[in-house]
């Protein structure tokens, strides 16, 4: 198989793109490198690089700044992440799961659910996890068996999933569940599970 690839890249970085992969290398460099062979060692949660992270503002660097946000978008995540990643592994999640809990928020949310989510997020006060994969099906969405059904005006979701990144310290899990069995990967709907939602379990990592 032969692919083609187009030299001309879609998007082109600006000032403030290059200042930011600036200062969060140094960022990195000074603080972050230190610490990551402990934290791989110790299978440490590193509290200490989250307080970080939010002391310089860089949790919500990609989230619109009325959220209190950067606006830098995803392109500005991917930098972040990109540079944190060249020295340590686990300190990017922060960033990566964070994203991926917040971006349907930004999509679809509610504008109540967009104040006090991503401003909650960016502040660092909140923390979010995504939730789809499943023990029997791994990433294959369309084969997960989590269902939630509509009774008496609420949601109930009924369900296990694995690999949920951060869970036991998220404050909100956004998770997806078949809302439409018969509708394969069109029936899928993502939730807003609060971190003490009645009946969920999070188990140990």
């Amino acid at each position: 198989m032969t692919l083609a690839v187009d030299a001309a890249m879609p998007f082109a970085l600006t000032g403030a793109h290059h200042l930011l992969r600036e200062s969060v290398r140094e960022l990195a460099e000074r603080h972050i490198a230190p610490r990551a062979a402990d934290i791989d060692e110790n299978e440490e949660y590193p509290e200490d690089i989250f307080g970080l992270m939010k002391d310089q503002g860089l949790l919500g660097v990609y989230l619109p700044e009325e959220y209190g946000g950067a606006g830098m978008g995803v392109l500005g995540a991917c930098i972040a992440i990109e540079e944190i990643a060249r020295v340590c592994s686990n300190s990017p999640l922060f960033l990566s799961v964070f994203l991926l809990a917040t971006r349907p928020v930004v999509i679809a949310g509610s504008g109540e659910q967009k104040q006090r989510l991503l401003s909650g997020v960016a502040s660092g006060e909140l923390r979010g996890s995504f939730s789809t994969t499943e023990p029997h099906a791994g990433s294959d969405i369309a084969a997960m068996r989590t269902r939630a059904t509509l009774e008496g005006g609420e949601w109930v979701i009924n369900g296990q999933k694995s690999f949920c990144t951060g869970s036991p310290r998220a404050d909100f899990i956004v998770l997806a569940a078949k809302t439409d069995p018969g509708a394969g990967v069109r029936g899928i709907s993502l939730f807003i599970i609060p971190r003490d939602a009645p009946g969920l379990a999070i188990g140990p990592p």
